[in-house]
């Protein structure tokens, strides 16, 4: 029930009565309903579901709006969902909580790519593919957590059917191939780096600072140009399918550039009529900055 039983200063809107209190909002407002509203609003959720905090700075810089704006944009998704964080005084920015839970989108893990990752992750296959599981979104978000902050998590993987593993790993990057997401990650048991499949990552626990540091992953800064040919047992129609599909104008070779630390994930990967064309020494030893 909305009304406004009295005269009030006209800075002051959308007075309301809930649970018998008078409640008004003072200067700047923010109606979900609105669709640029929305976008700030999902914004913050994403913010503080990928990132794990948010600040108005992090909405005044990306949208060109005023910090009262900005206050009212964030004062009114904590209406929206009040247990999702609380408020740092110290650091002066909100912080997500363990437990939250989204309202306003279903996250997906391609969102904080372009956000926050960069180079860190990357969708490194051109091509579609089959859809296929994926870790639970409570899992994803713990994952990106820790990739952001180089911290600490203990991941829970299948490995067969009823059959899991546990391994504690730092994240180091993100990429895809052929539709599958992989997670590039330190593990200290082995030390190595490691390469997960984020579709057989069950659960993940809550991200905590590591007692180490980790080393420099050089393969995942390396990249490699791997040359395939079309299978030489492909018959006529099969060959003219490939080229087509694959663009190759009448040859029967091309190259594929991929980060050398996922070497083994490409070549476990290939479309199936094609093959690793024969290089020389030089042709394998050659990388691309």
């Amino acid at each position: 029930m909305s009304s406004n039983p009295g005269k009030y200063p006209s800075t002051v809107k959308n007075v309301t009565y809930r649970d018998g209190l008078l409640s008004c909002r003072v200067g700047n407002f923010t109606d979900e309903q609105n669709w640029a509203a929305r976008i700030r609003l999902e914004l913050v959720e994403k913010f503080l579901w990928w990132q794990g905090q948010v600040r108005r700075a992090d909405l005044t810089s990306r949208f060109q709006i005023s910090s009262a704006q900005a206050s009212s944009d964030l004062q009114r998704y904590f209406e929206l969902n009040p247990f999702a964080a609380s408020y740092n005084t110290r650091k002066k920015l909100y912080e997500a909580s363990s437990e939250m839970v989204c309202v306003l989108h279903v996250p997906r893990i391609e969102d904080p790519l372009a956000m926050f990752l960069g180079a860190a992750a990357e969708d490194a296959s051109p091509h579609s593919a089959w859809p296929r599981r994926m870790a639970p979104q409570s899992a994803q978000r713990r994952l990106v957590l820790a990739l952001l902050a180089s911290h600490l998590v203990r991941v829970k993987i299948t490995v067969g059917p009823e059959i899991s593993i546990e391994r504690e790993v730092i994240p180091g990057g993100l990429a895809r191939w052929e539709g599958r997401w992989f997670l590039r990650a330190w593990c200290p048991a082995g030390s190595e780096w490691v390469n997960l499949p984020v579709d057989r990552i069950l659960d993940s626990g809550w991200p905590r600072e590591p007692l180490m540091r980790i080393p420099a992953d050089e393969a995942w800064g390396q990249f490699e140009v791997l040359k395939l040919r079309l299978r030489r047992d492909l018959n006529m129609a099969e060959e003219m399918h490939y080229q087509l599909d694959f663009d190759l104008s009448g040859t029967q070779e091309m190259s594929v550039t991929h980060r050398r630390a996922l070497r083994a994930e490409v070549l476990a990967h290939l479309p199936p009529g094609f093959q690793v064309a024969p290089e020389t020494a030089a042709e394998r030893a050659k990388t691309v900055p």
